[in-house]
């Protein structure tokens, strides 16, 4: 694709690559069908999000390989692809810390029981 879009703007590869890895919500990998995105900023993590982080990546059965040094920069996505865990440097939403957006949809003061819930809830959708 980024190949189609180069010849096609008459745009440097390279300057549409950079574009596509810039933006948090370009993805060169395919994605799950649900994403969780985790907050990383300093009041989400000394909050706990790094545990939040942790847990979930051991329930969805997921490996980081290496890339436990940049987590604000993590996706992972399940192999059977319904689920993208992905961190971000901060939501902005300091005060609620720590902060998980599930399918879009931002949560507060999250603990591991609320986020293991929602992702139960997610399971017992029948995938959709």
């Amino acid at each position: 694709m980024l190949d189609y879009i180069a010849t096609k703007t008459g745009t440097p590869w390279a300057q549409v690559y950079s574009v596509a890895t810039f933006y948090a919500l370009f993805n060169l990998e395919p994605q799950g069908r649900h994403t969780v995105c985790i907050c990383r900023g300093t009041a989400c993590h000394t909050r706990g999000s790094r545990n939040l982080l942790e847990r979930l990546k051991l329930e969805l059965g997921l490996r980081s390989d290496g890339e436990e040094g940049s987590a604000d920069k993590l996706s992972l996505t399940t192999a059977d692809r319904r689920f993208t865990v992905r961190t971000v440097a901060c939501f902005g939403q300091c005060a609620l810390a720590p902060v998980v957006e599930v399918n879009h949809s931002i949560f507060g003061h999250v603990n591991e029981q609320s986020l293991q819930r929602e992702i139960e809830a997610i399971r017992h959708e029948g995938g959709k």
